[in-house]
């Protein structure tokens, strides 16, 4: 995941923060995705406070489909603790490192 803070003084751009999350064992609708760097469990916090306006998703999963269904709910879950900052969140699902660069699909 990744956030760019909002920039409402005209001031030069704040850089971009990137972190790995990862869900729970038992992985379902309602997994605690937690951050096993600097941020733990306050990841929310710090992306709410930062008043982003752009976050980005991306997840290098193959065709699990389940998978898939988590981000897109992590996606809806930002979507709901961010409505202060109203940001952009869009999600890239990468091709598999075994996946060959002939097989991609295009979205």
């Amino acid at each position: 995941m990744a956030w760019t803070p909002a920039n409402h003084d005209g001031a030069s751009r704040p850089a971009r923060t990137e972190l790995e999350l990862v869900a729970g064992e038992e992985a379902t609708a309602n997994s605690t995705w937690s951050c096993p760097e600097s941020f733990g469990s306050n990841w929310v916090e710090a992306i709410s406070s930062a008043r982003c306006n752009e976050v980005v998703l991306t997840a290098r999963i193959g065709s699990d489909v389940s998978a898939k269904h988590l981000v897109l709910e992590l996606a809806e879950l930002l979507t709901f603790r961010l409505t202060e900052s109203h940001p952009l969140i869009r999600v890239l699902f990468l091709p598999t490192a075994q996946t060959p660069h002939s097989v991609r699909s295009q979205a």
